[in-house]
């Protein structure tokens, strides 16, 4: 794909109606049998705090039998898009269609930390493909400015207190509003208690955005583990009691 380029000395910000933020669009479609991830590079100058993305694509109606199309959607920042996820930045997969990063905040999927100048990618996961192609927008909006520093992670404890020897209640499926959940982390631990769970186990969809979501969730009550589901196109698999922070990649095949 072609980069959608802000580098250009016009794109920076300046005088004018654009005010401190500059905008593009990408219009384009997917064949059926295009790769499992596409990515569409995006250049990035210097003096940008916050990257935004928000995305439509076609859902023209199918026969019975025949799929549609789904597009999932994350985001890589200038270290690449290499296995292992050094350059990870986030992943909301199909629960939502718009998405920002800065140096202190991000939506939930993605990593807070600065928005640093080089080729940033947007991972275009075509899940499923309509026989006459995926038609998709993408509209991206880098805002200018200082950026504040970047918070600290602060992960639950490894340990809780708990009883000894004995049997432990827990949920080791568990999603929230960082995936494709309705309930934010400090929801997700009231439920926790009042089914009488011991631990849970913090199992977004290919993200760790919310291993550092829990603060002052956890007790000797609850054990708040931190891992992932990794969900590939083959299969979903739990990742339990991961070091937290730690991102599990998820863009393989079996028969790789």
């Amino acid at each position: 794909m072609a980069p959608v380029n802000f580098a250009r000395a016009e794109d920076r910000p300046g005088p004018g109606s654009d005010g401190p933020h500059r905008t593009r669009t990408v219009r384009g479609t997917l064949p059926v049998g295009s790769p499992d991830y596409v990515y569409l590079p995006v250049e990035v100058p210097r003096g940008v705090a916050e990257f935004a993305v928000s995305y439509t694509y076609g859902k023209p109606p199918v026969p019975p039998g025949v799929q549609g199309n789904a597009l999932d959607i994350g985001l890589f920042d200038e270290r690449g898009t290499a296995l292992g996820g050094r350059g990870f930045r986030g992943w909301s997969g199909g629960a939502r269609t718009a998405f920002f990063v800065r140096s202190d905040a991000a939506t939930p999927g993605y990593l807070p930390g600065p928005v640093r100048p080089g080729t940033w990618h947007i991972a275009l996961a075509p899940y499923t493909v309509a026989p006459e192609g995926l038609p998709y927008e993408v509209t991206v909006t880098l805002r200018f400015g200082d950026a504040a520093p970047t918070p600290a992670p602060v992960y639950p404890p490894e340990r809780a207190r708990g009883r000894g020897r004995a049997w432990y209640r827990g949920d080791c499926h568990v999603h929230s509003v960082h995936s494709d959940g309705r309930r934010t982390p400090a929801e997700v631990a009231a439920a926790a208690r009042a089914a009488g769970l011991d631990f849970i186990n913090s199992s977004e969809h290919n993200t760790t955005s919310a291993h550092s979501a829990w603060e002052g969730l956890w007790g000797d009550d609850l054990l708040i583990l931190t891992g992932e589901e990794i969900t590939t196109r083959n299969g979903h698999v739990l990742a339990v009691g991961t070091d937290p922070g730690v991102f599990v990649d998820w863009r393989y095949r079996a028969r790789e």
